[in-house]
């Protein structure tokens, strides 16, 4: 069972800017030219047609490197705004914990899946991560899939969870009913789970966009998919939704 204290899991995906690394190991610079178009950072899904100009550029291989993402991937990915954002949360709650030696243990646990590292590059994460992070956050490392990644499986564990790939999650885990038996077995109030602003549906991109341009009223639940998630999953734990910006590379 998890014990007192602040618990943070984080996909390594939603530290480094993976989806611009696989861009990079197609073409150097077209990455390059994708992270200068806004369109990269207000996007809603992750087909980049539409923002990609080469004309070799293909999604479907997109789609199929980036499931197949290794080191080389990595190598070529940038950290996200989200390690400042983390960075921020820590001080913010260690001010607030400041005194209560109960509370003051924290822990970011980095979930390395679905990367097969070597202690020495593990190291040279660790590194990366400790040039920004407080110095008081005990870094960590995990590798577990999404599969095993259940809500019970959190519920012992983590005090939050930081991922890029919820839409993913929420397929494995919850395609079918709940029952009211499991749903008290899953029930986390206290989880806080941080996932990017991305559309289970492209299609439905050009409705969303309609709705916030056109809508005053941006607290509608039930146009607004992404207010219905967050209403959705509220008796089993809190999400928050960021622009995927935060997941995208810092330019420093």
């Amino acid at each position: 069972m998890i014990t007192t204290g602040t618990f943070v899991l984080t996909d390594i995906d939603a530290l480094f800017d993976t989806r611009l690394g696989t861009i990079a190991l197609f073409d150097p610079k077209t990455a390059i030219e994708v992270l200068r178009k806004p369109e990269y950072i207000i996007r809603l899904h992750d087909d980049f047609t539409n923002i990609v100009s080469h004309p070799d550029w293909k999604q479907e291989d997109y789609d199929l490197t980036y499931k197949n993402r290794n080191i080389a991937t990595l190598s070529y990915s940038k950290l996200t705004g989200m390690v400042f954002g983390l960075k921020k949360m820590f001080i913010e709650l260690y001010r607030e914990l400041a005194g209560d030696p109960e509370h003051e243990k924290m822990e970011l646990i980095v979930n390395l899946h679905p990367y097969k590292l070597q202690p020495d590059e593990k190291e040279d994460i660790m590194l990366c991560l400790k040039e920004y992070l407080p110095d008081f956050v005990e870094i960590k490392f995990a590798w577990v899939s999404p599969t095993r990644l259940t809500p019970k499986y959190m519920k012992k564990r983590f005090t939050h969870w930081v991922t890029y790939r919820f839409n993913e999650w929420t397929g494995l885990h919850f395609n079918k009913e709940i029952s009211p038996e499991e749903l008290l077995e899953i029930q986390n109030p206290h989880l806080k789970i941080m996932a990017p602003l991305l559309l289970k549906d492209k299609s439905h991109e050009e409705e969303y966009r309609r709705y916030i341009n056109e809508t005053k009223d941006k607290h509608d639940v039930i146009k607004n998919p992404f207010l219905l998630t967050m209403v959705s999953f509220s008796d089993m734990f809190e999400l928050i939704f960021h622009p995927v910006e935060t997941y995208c590379c810092v330019l420093r």
